[in-house]
């Protein structure tokens, strides 16, 4: 119960399980058991599910499918491209810019990289649709039809896909300047997509592309107007964009219009020390609210259109790795590092709940739409997929009021159980009741005749016969006539 309380499921699953094997184990060992299995938390774990770090995380829309991503962690980054001695090139008199090739693989900065396709529900693993690549830096769905998914994936060599991801074929692909911090974001029509390449070298070139994604082609790209470009973050409706700077003296923040690309406000949210491979914003739906995180434990939450710090929520521990917004902006899940998770209510500022994992180090997250699900990825390649609301329960019927022992699921919406029958002349007998599941009718009743107190029922696999056993000493067992 612990355990429990500290949000670690995990732990408290293990303990409450082994309790649970005690004989005859106290009410409350049950109820504790029952409690954990049901409790928020971490509901399955793919481990190894890549070799290398996950460095990329989506949900869809739908909140019915995940991809992973394997690259570098943020704090480890590899350069592959646009320093010294290998600048992108210039973009063209219409502001495009030409593909770039990938850099030579070598022994040294050879990689094969994986992009994955999961099963929320069951944390399974669906399809692999790129196992050779440079490492990955995001990733994102689209806002297409649930039973046609696209995605968009970035890697470090510049290489931009879109994916038809239950099909597993590319729709489109193309090339920006390589880049080990590329940040992607479209508008919630998903008819503009936002590519920001950031560096934390001087003497490398970043960038700002927008692209049409239903007619293939870049539309312009915007010259970034001030130095220390990071990250960045196109507005739901398209029509403006912010990107984040770092500055010697903490962050800027500058919204621009993406028709004429000029800037429309500047502003600074943390005039402090902040750790730069965890900076990243996070938008809200209606684009009124941002979040801003700096990997300090204060991630700043503000108002998009005054540009002022509304309040801030305090990170699990010292290096917050993410914050994101559910759909409809009430919640805030705030990632650490090492493990944490804090669940926050936005408009009351209140703490819902903690999680935690023990002996990790988180390397990305990602946050469904309905604020059910999280999924962070370890510097491992280990995936955990969480669930952040209470499994909910509600009774469908009640079968009967006798004493029931056993129960089993049979073929065509049946249920058997297998208990004791209401006594007849102060002597207790056994009986078996098929029921129908959904209209909780009893299609028979027969398995009478044990002598002593019903207590076990197996089912054959082809569901045809049962074997029942009872206990003789057991406490109300009739006497032996």
């Amino acid at each position: 119960q612990q355990a429990l309380d500290q949000g670690d499921t995990i732990n408290a699953l293990s303990l409450a399980l082994t309790a649970a094997t005690i004989d005859n184990p106290p009410r409350d060992v049950l109820d504790t058991l029952i409690n954990v299995a049901y409790a928020p938390g971490v509901r399955r774990i793919a481990p190894g599910a890549n070799q290398r770090p996950i460095a990329a995380l989506a949900i869809s829309p739908d909140g019915h499918y995940a991809l992973s991503g394997s690259g570098d962690s943020l704090d480890q980054s590899r350069n592959t491209g646009g320093g010294p001695g290998n600048p992108p090139p210039p973009p063209d008199s219409n502001g495009n810019t030409p593909a770039t090739q990938p850099p030579v693989a070598t022994a040294a900065t050879a990689s094969s990289d994986t992009l994955i396709l999961w099963d929320v529900a069951t944390g399974r693993e669906l399809r692999r649709l790129q196992t050779i690549s440079a490492a990955f830096v995001d990733v994102i769905f689209q806002p297409t039809p649930a039973d046609k998914p696209q995605a968009i994936s970035a890697a470090s060599d510049g290489t931009i896909i879109v994916w038809d991801v239950l099909g597993g074929q590319i729709v489109d692909q193309f090339n920006v300047p390589a880049s080990k911090k590329i940040t992607l974001s479209a508008s919630a029509d998903g008819g503009l997509l936002l590519i920001v390449g950031g560096t934390q070298d001087q003497a490398a070139a970043p960038f700002q592309i927008l692209w049409d994604i239903a007619n293939h082609h870049i539309l312009r790209q915007v010259a970034p107007p001030a130095q220390g470009l990071w990250t960045g973050h196109l507005m739901p409706d398209g029509k403006t964009a912010i990107s984040a700077y770092t500055t010697a003296r903490g962050t800027l923040q500058i919204v621009w219009d993406v028709q004429t690309g000029a800037t429309l406000s500047q502003f600074g949210l943390w005039h402090d020390n902040m750790k730069q491979p965890f900076y990243r914003l996070d938008i809200r739906l209606d684009g009124k609210v941002g979040v801003l995180n700096v990997g300090e434990p204060d991630v700043v939450l503000w108002d998009t259109q005054t540009n002022s710090e509304i309040k801030r929520f305090q990170a699990p521990t010292v290096t917050t790795l993410a914050s994101s917004f559910s759909q409809d902006g009430s919640k805030l899940l705030i990632t650490a590092q090492d493990g944490a998770l804090r669940l926050w209510d936005v408009a009351r500022g209140t703490l819902i709940r903690n999680f935690v994992v023990r002996n990790v180090k988180f390397a990305s997250s990602v946050f469904s739409a309905n604020g059910r699900v999280a999924i962070t990825g370890t510097s491992s390649g280990s995936l955990y997929f969480w669930d952040i609301e209470t499994t909910p329960i509600s009774q469908l019927r009640q079968l009967g009021k006798d004493e029931v022992k056993q129960a089993a699921f049979l073929p065509n919406d049946q249920i058997l159980t297998f208990g004791v029958a209401p006594a007849a002349n102060n002597k207790r007998d056994s009986q078996m009741i098929d029921w129908d599941l959904k209209t909780g009718a009893q299609l028979r009743t027969f398995g009478a005749g044990h002598l002593f107190m019903p207590m076990a029922m197996a089912i054959s696999p082809d569901s045809k016969f049962a074997l029942t056993g009872t206990v003789r000493n057991a406490p109300g067992a009739a006497p032996v006539s």
